[in-house]
């Protein structure tokens, strides 16, 4: 899978702090990004976090997962700036919420052109992009 240079600008700049929590309750961790990215955002616990990414300016985003049931995946455009992720665990929970953040990763390092009448096609694992002009 290549990685562009914008993809490892990103990824050591891309930050979420904290990087993990305790898997109990209702927990908070803020996500920054210095440019505007696909990002995939996963809160990985044992018994199950759900989580929702909360803009300053819009609100609520998107949520994912369910608590004590499955762990909160998503993936997001979102623009340069911070963002809370709202974290909730069973209130009982044991261990510790591993937080993620990851740029997805460009396939096309040249953007393909794209021409009219011709299809084009390209499968994608979640987390990849393409880029076409």
């Amino acid at each position: 899978m290549p990685i562009s240079l914008l993809s490892l600008v990103l990824l050591s700049a891309l930050q979420v702090k904290p990087q993990a929590v305790p898997a109990t309750g209702s927990q908070t961790a803020t996500v920054t990004l210095p440019a505007p990215a696909m990002v995939r955002l996963s809160a990985q616990s044992g018994p199950g976090t759900a989580c929702t990414i909360v803009d300053k300016v819009r609100g609520p985003l998107a949520s994912a997962g369910q608590e004590g049931k499955s762990n909160c995946e998503l993936d997001l455009l979102l623009d340069v700036g911070t963002y809370k992720l709202r974290l909730d665990s069973p209130k009982q929970g044991k261990g510790s919420v591993a937080i993620a953040a990851r740029p997805f990763s460009e396939q096309n390092q040249k953007p393909v052109r794209l021409e009219k009448g011709r299809r084009v096609e390209q499968p994608l694992r979640s987390g990849e992009q393409a880029s076409f002009w």
